[in-house]
This record gives C-alpha cells, sequence and structure tokens, in this order.
C-alpha cells in the first residue's frame, strides 16, 4: 500500500513540477524570451514529489526488515521443530525407563520449549506459502501436538501406557512435519 501511494505521490509530483515550471504558450511569438515559472504550483508539487520519496524509502527499509525478520523466523522455526524431534527421539529411546514424574516433566519442557517457539513462529508459514502451504505443513503438527499433549495429560493423570503410546505416535508426525517443510521449501526457492 505504502509502496503504491509513493509512486503516485512520485508521478503526480513530477507531473504537477513539470507543468508549474513551463507554463509558456510555443505558439506565441517569442515564447523562449517569456519562460514564466508559477512558483507556488512548482513549489507544491516539489513538496509532494519529496514526500512520495520519503515514504518510497521508508517502504523500502520496512521491505528490508521483514526480509530479515522472515529469515530468522525460518530459523527459529528449523531449529525448534529440530529440538522437538530430537527430545521426542531422546524420550522414546528411554520412555520404559523414566518415572512418570520424569516423562511428564520432560514432555512439560518440549511442550512450552520448543513445541510452543514453533507455534509462535508460524505466521512465517504463512507469508512464504500461502495459506495451502501452511495447511499442509500444519496438518501433520497438528495430529503431532494433539498426541503430545495428550501424552502430557496422560502422564499428569497417572496413565503411563497411553502417554508412551501417544509419544510413539508423535513423532512419525513430526517427522512429517519437518519433510512437508523441506518440501515447501524446495517448490517456493
Amino acid at each position: 500500500m505504502n509502496n503504491k501511494l509513493a509512486i503516485l505521490l512520485i508521478t503526480i509530483g513530477a507531473i504537477g513540477a513539470s507543468i508549474g515550471v513551463a507554463q509558456t504558450h510555443p505558439q506565441i511569438e517569442g515564447w523562449e524570451h517569456t519562460f514564466q515559472v508559477n512558483l507556488p504550483v512548482t513549489i507544491f508539487f516539489l513538496a509532494v514529489l519529496v514526500i512520495g520519496i520519503a515514504i518510497k524509502r521508508r517502504a523500502v527499509r520496512t521491505m528490508a526488515k521483514d526480509s530479515q525478520k522472515r529469515a530468522g523466523n525460518r530459523q527459529i522455526l528449523h531449529d525448534a521443530l529440530s529440538n522437538v524431534v530430537e527430545r521426542i527421539n531422546d524420550m522414546q529411546d528411554h520412555l520404559h525407563e523414566m518415572t512418570l514424574d520424569a516423562l511428564h516433566e520432560s514432555l512439560d519442557r518440549t511442550l512450552s520449549g520448543s513445541l510452543s517457539e514453533f507455534i509462535e513462529n508460524r505466521q512465517y508459514l504463512i507469508d512464504a506459502f500461502g495459506m495451502s502451504g501452511y495447511a499442509r505443513i500444519m496438518t501433520s503438527f497438528a495430529q503431532a501436538e494433539r498426541r503430545l499433549n495428550r501424552a502430557w495429560s496422560a502422564s499428569a493423570d497417572g496413565y503411563p501406557d497411553e502417554s508412551i503410546a501417544c509419544i510413539q505416535k508423535a513423532l512419525p508426525a513430526l517427522m512429517e512435519t519437518q519433510e512437508t517443510l523441506r518440501q515447501q521449501e524446495n517448490q517456493y526457492n
């Protein structure tokens, strides 16, 4: 929006200033000597031109910052998802050795840490891949998240077998999420 406004103001300013500077009639004999400048009109349109340039510069700066932010969010998403997969993998390797309290605490750290970080930065997925790409990625992620939340609830309620079963079902969905994210990035790069 600001970019279009800036271009419009720059165009109007340039055309208006040109009109304000050249208000002579070439059909009149000796028009070169009667060259006139309509100073108020010229100053007004030059001001419009300067405002347009300022808005354009601000829009370019904002786009550069947004681009850097999106790149940062992309890395945060990858790191968060990798951390969740790694933690669930580690947890799965030691599931039968863990006490119920240790299992609950480990799930709690995962849910409130990396999993939450992924969720907080999901706007990047919409910006980068549109709603259809976002839906593809979040479908498998939502399955994993539901299973991990159920595992957390089961561990809090004292049902270790259900908690373990949910953790084991969550890992394939998380790995599918990673793969879908890679596919989307390859498609859009």
